[in-house]
C-alpha cells in the first residue's frame, strides 16, 4: 500500500547533513511508490505558541495565522512524518522545537507515526 509521506526538515542549513539524510530517505520511499512531499522550516514563518489552549476548544485551529496553517494541512493528509533535524545542545534545534511545540493544536486529532532521526 502506498504513502504518503511528509518529511519536515529542521535545519538552519539547506544542504548540510540533515537535508542528505532526509534526500536519502525520501529516495528511498520514492523507490517504493510512496509520495513524499517536503516542508523546510527555514523558509517558513512560524509564531511561538502562546500557550492559550483555545485550540482545545475549537476543533484544533490555532488562533495564530502563520505558515503552520500549510504544515497542518500537509499533516493531517501524511501516512507518516519524518521530523529531520540536528541536535544542538542535547535536544532540538529551535526551528523544529517551534514548530513541535504548535502541534499541540492538532495533537488530539492525528493517528500519524512519526519517524525521528
Amino acid at each position: 500500500m502506498n504513502k504518503n509521506v511528509l518529511i519536515i526538515k529542521g535545519s538552519p542549513r539547506a544542504e548540510g547533513n540533515t537535508a542528505t539524510m532526509a534526500d536519502i530517505f525520501a529516495k528511498g520511499a520514492i523507490e517504493n511508490h510512496n509520495a513524499v512531499t517536503e516542508i523546510v522550516l527555514k523558509d517558513k514563518t512560524i509564531i511561538d505558541c502562546s500557550g492559550c489552549a483555545i485550540c482545545q476548544q475549537n476543533g484544533g485551529k490555532c488562533v495564530q495565522d502563520d505558515d503552520m496553517n500549510e504544515i497542518y494541512d500537509e499533516m493531517y493528509k501524511a501516512d507518516v512524518i519524518v521530523l529531520a533535524c540536528p541536535v544542538y545542545f542535547y535536544t532540538w534545534p529551535s526551528l523544529m522545537k517551534r514548530m513541535i511545540d504548535r502541534t499541540f493544536a492538532i495533537e488530539d486529532y492525528m493517528e500519524k507515526k512519526f519517524f525521528i532521526y
